[in-house]
């Protein structure tokens, strides 16, 4: 509040005639819990807003966001995932005349121009398609698009990313991964976040002895026996059952940002080789009462919901060094 009365108290009495071209030059901002750089624009088409920390506050995680003014709101409801390799679009039947290897093609420039080494993770075909969880108006799909999740990459390496919801333990600093999200539809991009972007810096290990996948593979079997099978015991006498899905959709060798200890709090990590699985956790409780059924979706971190976020999801992370799990909530 104290941030927003001095920029208001400054302010000019009558507004600029029109958009003005910002030189890039972001102001430092300090309110009682957190101090950081802030640069916002806005322009006759769309608003940008870019934020980036000092201090280590949780609810203020470095990010850079971008929002066209006439987008559709967009989300994952009922996305469809593209498979790698596949294009798609350019048809009624996806309700989008833009080509995915088109949008790809846009960002992949995008990125080249502004020097960051970012590839495609995941893409999805997503739509405007509401089903009133918040405000209980409902309605069908008019506008389509894709969701694209892009990934850092280090010496020709892609870095781990987790769409799923953090745990916020009140008791460590937040940990989150680092996120590229663009929304691209016939008309352009619709709108870009960038969260917890991370710095690299000096290389600790040039070379290091990778855990095989066969190593890898028997680990997770084991772990997700180990930490899934003890939840599906029935601790409420009106439960009837409980059954656990665990899907892999992709396993991946890459690099995973983990907590550097002994680093007083700061948001300061190594990047590791790591086997990372990804999917989802379906929870399915049934009760002896069947209007109580619930099926929740659980993220590697713990958390649940019953709205299932359908982006790049790490299930399980194995130190690809030590063969040890990485617990994603905590960082380590």
């Amino acid at each position: 509040m104290d941030a927003l009365k001095n920029e208001y108290d400054s302010a000019p009495e009558a507004a600029a005639a029109g958009p003005v071209i910002t030189d890039g030059t972001m102001k430092l901002v300090s309110d009682k819990n957190a101090k950081y750089y802030a640069l916002d624009a806005l322009s006759d088409t769309g608003s940008l807003q870019v934020r980036s920390n000092i201090t280590n506050a949780d609810a203020d995680e470095s990010h850079l966001y971008y929002q066209r003014h006439n987008a559709p709101p967009y989300s994952m409801m009922d996305a469809q995932r593209v498979p790698a390799g596949a294009d798609t679009g350019g048809g009624a039947a996806h309700g989008v005349a833009l080509k995915l290897s088109e949008a790809v093609a846009v960002c992949d420039q995008m990125f080249q121009d502004a020097g960051v080494e970012a590839v495609l993770a995941a893409a999805y075909l997503v739509s405007d398609k509401t089903a009133g969880y918040a405000d209980g108006v409902s309605s069908a799909a008019k506008n389509y698009g894709y969701k694209l999740f892009y990934v850092r990459e280090v010496s020709g390496v892609p870095v781990a990313v987790d769409a799923g919801d953090v745990d916020m333990d009140p008791y460590n600093t937040a940990w989150s991964y680092e996120r590229i999200e663009v929304v691209m539809d016939d008309d352009g991009i619709a709108s870009l976040a960038w969260t917890a972007p991370i710095a690299v810096g000096e290389t600790i290990e040039d070379q290091v002895h990778i855990l095989p996948f066969r190593d890898a593979a028997a680990i997770c079997e084991r772990m997700l026996l180990a930490i899934y099978e003890p939840q599906t015991e029935l601790r409420n006498p009106e439960l009837e059952s409980i059954q656990i899905d665990v899907s892999v959709d992709e396993i991946q060798l890459g690099l995973l940002r983990i907590r550097e200890q002994n680093t007083g709090g700061a948001r300061k990590g190594i990047l590791t080789p790591a086997w990372v699985f990804y999917g989802s956790v379906k929870v399915e409780q049934k009760w002896r009462d069947a209007a109580r059924d619930t099926v929740l979706y659980q993220s590697g971190s713990g958390q649940t919901g019953s709205a299932f976020y359908a982006g790049p999801t790490i299930i399980l992370a194995i130190n690809a060094i030590d063969g040890s799990i990485v617990d994603t909530a905590l960082g380590y």
